[in-house]
């Protein structure tokens, strides 16, 4: 399951993040598939992957907190 979210959620990040109307969406799935790739690089002892997954996550939060601003939700 963990490989199929990954290439949902991840494929799904890049592609919204490219356009200009869908970015800031782009932004929540790929922080949405960090704990799959997460898990699955820490299950297989990939170390170097759970290092980028920290280092992405921060990325996307970034990404959200400036496509996010002045967004009222309600």
């Amino acid at each position: 399951m963990n490989q199929w979210m990954i290439i949902i959620l991840g494929g799904l990040s890049i592609g919204l993040i490219s356009t200009k109307r869908w970015i800031k969406w782009g932004f929540v799935c790929g922080l949405l598939s960090e704990p799959f790739w997460l898990w699955t690089s820490w299950h297989n002892d990939q170390w170097a992957i759970v290092i980028l997954c920290f280092v992405y996550a921060g990325f996307y939060i970034n990404g959200i907190r400036n496509h996010w601003k002045g967004v009222k939700c309600g």
